[in-house]
């Protein structure tokens, strides 16, 4: 687990620091020059942690059970359910999160993702009703892209 220094910042400080990291995050402009301030600030495992629970939001968005999640991202289901919370919490997180699925370049990435691991779960013999469920939805948004 990651480690927090004992010493507390003070409020403005900490808020002077992190506009500093959402301006250069901002500012990378580019999926490669982000990869390589996020490869610079994040360790390996950092990497992961943040990579698993924005793909947990999306599933949860998708309308992945937690199980499900569990099975492809292997999040607990108490951090599944943290994440389903704040996105209940908070309607600019599940903004964020819709926008994000609507993103075109993000959308293809993220539906070949899906169409993959419902491949691999249905070799398995583990798919459940709610992969069905989103195997229709990524036919349907393919057939509209092709139409």
């Amino acid at each position: 687990m990651t480690q927090v220094s004992r010493w507390k910042l003070r409020p403005e400080v900490w808020n002077q620091i992190f506009d500093i990291l959402l301006e250069a995050i901002a500012k990378t402009g580019s999926k490669e020059k982000a990869n390589t301030l996020i490869g610079f600030l994040l360790t390996p495992t950092e990497k992961i942690v943040l990579a698993k629970r924005i793909v947990a939001a999306l599933l949860l968005e998708k309308g992945a059970s937690y199980q499900d999640i569990f099975q492809v991202v292997h999040l607990s289901t108490a951090t599944v359910s943290k994440i389903k919370n704040r996105l209940e919490e908070n309607n600019q997180h599940k903004t964020l999160i819709r926008r994000l699925l609507s993103d075109r370049m993000l959308k293809k990435g993220f539906d070949s993702f899906l169409n993959g691991l419902v491949k691999v779960l249905a070799s398995y013999g583990k798919g459940s009703r709610s992969w069905r469920q989103l195997t229709r939805e990524i036919d349907k948004d393919l057939r509209e892209q092709i139409l």
